[in-house]
């Protein structure tokens, strides 16, 4: 189900918070989660009711697991790296068989059939949630959890697709505390609102960047030379599009999250804003960032005991390649991970080098100008690294970047309009405030706290209930107007 559909949005979201609260005015709290587990499994289910059993046969493993590892069992650490192996090798399975298959016939000659697997809807996702629960169950920061407790936290519906991945440390405490249970105005204002920004980002914005760039590269695939001109709005718009789907799926999931007064981290920052690419990468998928960066680079940097620069740099790659491949089972998703690694290596030389000279007192005109470069070769790596990580295949990416430097196919008319609404919603996605600035601290938490933009009094954003009920028009009024057909999907649940 997609939080965009009229389904969800007239049927399954209302039903499951009214169910929630309404079970919620009972003496215990168990029927409550017991509903918001229902709903979740309804929500993954409406996709392919056949991997609802996967989803649970891996949550009564990666519990029976968990319990034994913060009981402090005999050989912990086996019974981790066991429990680790076995996810991976079942996300292996779904997401890089047909993928290693290829490659052996292409290197051996061979013939192999490949299989016709289904990727199962999140399996990214709901994997490496898991996963973090055994590694703070090993840590002993998991005593006494109930299976009930842990099937809400890995199956609420707001995270489950396309997260955040939620550390059990932040999302346990609050399902065992009894005012979630309670209709809090507050929340319900502040969860609509980020709900119907976060659509109108999918819907106004993402879905029609995504229809001026899925054709063009489409063509591409097909063996097309685009012009300069239709590589350059391809890349743009889809570069807009990815954007505002994961930052729309990641306002919307938040906002659904706290209307059942449950906060969830942020996952998506203004990336766009940054002046280095690891800055980058604390904006963009915060949650997966961190995943990578606590399980596997910092590891992988402790395993020497006096780790130089060089095996820094191999951590870097190592887990940017992991990060790419993530992403998808292709030679591009690889290749966009190594893009990212690199730029990662050069920043970290740069910054080094350049701590001097920026210690120096600079006029503010040359601090702007040196800042402003940072972000565009920033964001110059970053729109050069997603042509490979929208385009099939290599041949395709190379007809992309050839376009763009100059040596593209016929020039063909290119509507100015289109140009100069790409162009404005870059420029406003560049300096105009996000959902996280408009609402400052009402939204924040986790300790993440932020003053709202500077507004006038009259229209600063506070929390009401007539707040609430206006977004719940507002989000109507956008169903009506512009659904005419099936709602499309979300980028990332392709992942």
């Amino acid at each position: 189900m997609l939080f965009n559909s009229i389904a969800f949005i007239c049927a399954f979201f209302p039903i499951s918070l009214l169910g929630y609260f309404a079970l919620g005015r009972l003496r215990r709290k168990e029927p409550a989660i017991l509903w918001l587990i229902i709903c979740s499994l309804v929500f993954y289910g409406w996709w392919n009711v056949r991997y609802v059993p996967l989803l649970i046969g891996t949550m009564i493993f990666n519990y029976y697991l968990g319990t034994k590892l913060s009981r402090g069992t005999k050989h912990a650490k086996a019974v981790l790296v066991f429990g680790v192996a076995a996810d991976l090798a079942l996300l292996a399975y779904f997401k890089y068989t047909n993928f290693f298959l290829e490659n052996v016939n292409i290197l051996t000659g061979a013939n192999i059939a490949l299989p016709q697997i289904i990727l199962p809807l999140g399996i990214s996702f709901y994997t490496f949630q898991q996963i973090a629960y055994r590694v703070e169950a090993f840590n002993g920061k998991r005593k006494n959890d109930t299976f009930l407790n842990y099937c809400a936290c890995v199956t609420f519906f707001p995270h489950l697709i396309a997260g955040p991945i939620v550390r059990y440390s932040s999302l346990m405490p609050q399902f065992e505390n009894p005012k979630s249970f309670t209709p809090n105005a507050k929340n319900m204002a502040i969860g609509l609102t980020v709900f119907v920004m976060g659509l109108a980002k999918k819907v106004l914005i993402a879905d029609v960047c995504g229809q001026k760039a899925n054709p063009i590269f489409a063509s591409v695939t097909a063996g097309y030379v685009p012009s300069t001109p239709e590589a350059w709005i391809a890349i743009l718009a889809f570069t807009l599009q990815v954007y505002f789907d994961f930052s729309g799926y990641s306002d919307m999931a938040l906002g659904i999250a706290r209307t059942f007064n449950i906060e969830l981290p942020v996952n998506f920052d203004s990336p766009y804003k940054s002046r280095s690419i690891a800055e980058f990468w604390t904006r963009s998928h915060i949650t997966l960032s961190h995943f990578i960066r606590d399980h596997l680079y910092q590891p992988l940097a402790r395993a020497k005991k006096r780790p130089g620069r060089l095996w820094l740099y191999t951590c870097v790659f190592i887990s940017m390649t992991i990060m790419g491949l993530w992403h998808g089972a292709g030679w591009t998703f690889v290749v966009y991970g190594l893009v990212h690694a690199s730029a990662q290596v050069i920043n970290f030389v740069y910054r080094n080098k350049m701590f001097a000279l920026t210690a120096k007192p600079m006029t503010p005109l040359v601090r702007f100008l040196r800042e402003e470069f940072h972000w565009l070769c920033t964001i110059g790596v970053v729109v050069g690294a997603l042509v490979l990580f929208r385009s099939e295949n290599f041949p395709a990416a190379m007809r992309m970047y050839r376009a763009m430097i100059g040596f593209g196919g016929p020039e063909v008319y290119v509507n100015p309009l289109t140009v100069i609404k790409l162009v404005t919603i870059a420029v406003v996605t560049k300096w105009g405030p996000n959902v996280y600035d408009i609402l400052g601290d009402c939204l924040f938490s986790f300790g993440r706290e932020r003053p709202s933009v500077i507004l006038p009094s009259l229209l600063r954003w506070q929390p009401s209930a007539a707040i609430a009920v206006g977004m719940v028009l507002v989000s109507y009024v956008v169903l009506y107007k512009f659904f005419d057909g099936p709602a499309s999907e979300f980028v990332y649940f392709q992942f």
